[in-house]
């Protein structure tokens, strides 16, 4: 087998390795084949349809988004024969830089570069979107959750080599690479998104994704020194049941008599608050011990022990102490200003005008949502009543001071008034500050005091509403959240333990390496069967995981009264 190597002619560039070979038309920047190798295992064309573009490279303006697509490549070879640096050039002027390296089993490309010098008025921070790589290929089977095309036992796939990249793939036809500049946060960034596009036989994809893995310093977690993707607990069960102290005995018998491998207690069971997690005294009347003393109950059985958590959340609650003394991260939006003076007992807020006119949609949402009526003034969360938008100004009234622990306090004309969101009755952490690291810290304490075994991660995919959806091609935010959430926790954790959660998709193809398993979402009390076989099955494990080289549990199910009180 000739040694990898990228080589052009007059018209194409031509990226060649054990498997494949794949080559780029240099006049119009167009992806022109992906050919299994002569020899490889499998040999079958994937060709691709043009139907839908095949451009290799494209780029996204914001404001209004503008996706451009023309463009020409030109090749410059590096020292050795397998690696160089590709130049993008499209028709308004912009040149993309993208380095390039043919591996044995994967060709790697790293956007370095996007150069808006030769584009008339385009400044650098004007883009906010890049797509490389991008391949359309007809396969016979799809793998969403990695972005996987199949053909005649072989498969393609793009591997996002940081958090910051986002794969993005639609059923059996395409491939591409996107991420997204959100300018008004500062973990997101497009030079340095690096992919791998990794083509082999079915059989060897997981030893090369171990190979690339290690070769780029993805996680790779193990547990009892074996990576959790070949860990024989992948493939088991667990009891999802309210755990406590005076039922301890029989929830291990009833888990030992179903063949289950793990035990797993909801977050309220065990913990009171979401964010510092104090223990359930009410199922744990002495609090960590007890819970300690459950659980050794239930390893000395040959069973293992988990927790479920609501992730990056802190509970409205004034027995939470991050919201009693609320937290600098905890995340805010839409800042207005108060418009004069308010002492500690009056439930009118007036609204400095101007400032308000920027949110005064948002805040009408707001008011009109179930669960959307906090707002912040310096230490004091305060609960709106309603929103009078017709009185000059415009003023929050009916309101109660004072909330969650907080103390209602005297605050100036032009004080800075937040809206605080929410989710599942809980506020926010902001990305950026080092709340998340504390509520993963404050978990971890528990987790491995009890010498935990399993965590699911729960509504880790809510946290996307705090990063600006600016295109309407990126999945907002979740691509970014779900594997960040997940490896903010893994970092805490003393051992390696299985992760599940929720939030995983089409989207989230880094999240592949940070959780070990997939799952078949929230049970349901109508429409059983059809949620069975149309979600679970016919998405959750057809679409999604079942070519993904990725475990999924049947699901959630629930035993519930003959005549439920309502939907999940």
């Amino acid at each position: 087998m000739p040694a990898p190597s990228i080589t052009q002619d007059n018209d194409h560039i031509i990226f060649s390795n054990d498997y494949a070979i794949f080559t780029i038309n240099k006049a119009d920047g167009r992806c022109d084949s992906y050919t299994i190798e002569s020899g490889s295992p499998a040999e079958e064309n994937l060709v691709p349809s043009f139907s839908s573009g095949g451009l290799f490279a494209q780029y996204g303006t914001k404001e209004p988004f503008n996706l451009v697509e023309h463009n020409s490549i030109n090749y410059f070879p590096g020292n050795n024969i397998d690696e160089g640096r590709l130049e993008v050039v499209f028709d308004t002027g912009v040149k993309m830089i993208i380095v390039c390296k043919a591996e044995p089993a994967y060709f790697l490309f790293e956007l370095i570069n996007i150069d808006t010098s030769g584009a008339d008025g385009l400044l650098p921070e004007d883009i906010e979107m890049a797509i490389i790589s991008q391949l359309i290929l007809n396969g016979d089977d799809y793998g969403g959750f990695i972005g996987a095309v199949y053909k005649s036992g072989f498969v393609v796939s793009p591997v996002a080599l940081n958090v910051e990249t986002q794969v993005f793939s639609t059923e059996h036809t395409i491939a591409g690479v996107f991420t997204n500049r959100a300018q008004s946060f500062s973990g997101i960034q497009l030079l340095g998104m690096k992919i791998a596009l990794l083509g082999c036989p079915k059989n060897l994809w997981l030893a090369n994704m171990k190979t690339i893995a290690q070769t780029f310093g993805l996680p790779r977690p193990a547990i009892n020194g074996i990576w959790d993707k070949e860990h024989p607990d992948i493939n088991t069960s667990y009891l999802f049941v309210d755990l406590a102290k005076v039922n301890a005995f029989k929830v291990i018998k009833y888990a030992k008599k179903g063949g289950f491998k793990y035990v797993i207690p909801y977050n309220t069971t065990w913990s009171i608050t979401n964010g510092s997690y104090e223990v359930n005294l009410d199922n744990f009347p002495t609090g960590l011990s007890d819970l300690q003393d459950v659980v050794t109950q239930v390893h000395s059985k040959g069973l293992k022990m988990g927790l479920h958590c609501m992730s990056f959340v802190v509970s409205k609650d004034s027995r939470e102490p991050l919201v009693k003394t609320p937290h600098p991260g905890l995340a805010k939006e839409s800042p207005v200003q108060l418009d004069i003076d308010i002492d500690a007992v009056t439930t009118e807020i007036a609204i400095n005008a101007q400032s308000f006119m920027e949110h005064s949609d948002a805040y009408s949402a707001y008011m009109a949502a179930n669960n959307e009526k906090e707002i912040l003034i310096d230490d004091e969360i305060i609960t709106v009543g309603l929103l009078d938008k017709g009185s000059t100004p415009p003023k929050f009234t009916g309101c109660v001071r004072g909330q969650y622990g907080t103390i209602a306090a005297h605050h100036d004309a032009g004080a800075m008034i937040y809206h605080l969101p929410e989710i599942f009755n809980s506020f926010l952490a902001i990305f950026d500050s080092n709340l998340p690291d504390i509520i993963a810290q404050n978990f971890a304490d528990t987790f491995n005091a009890i010498d935990g075994d399993m965590v699911f991660l729960d509504g880790s995919e809510c946290q996307k509403r705090l990063i600006p959806q600016t295109t309407g091609l990126l999945q907002e935010g979740i691509w970014y959240v779900t594997p960040f959430v997940a490896e903010k926790y893994r970092q805490k954790f003393q051992k390696g333990v299985i992760v599940q959660g929720s939030g995983l998709s089409r989207d989230t193809n880094y999240s592949w390496h940070l959780y070990s398993r997939g799952n078949g979402g929230d049970y349901a009390t109508i429409g059983v069967e059809g949620r069975m076989d149309h979600i679970r099955i016919g998405y959750y494990r057809d679409t999604l995981f079942a070519s993904s080289f990725f475990p999924l549990e049947l699901g959630w199910m629930a035993l519930l009264a003959k005549t439920p009180s309502g939907c999940a």
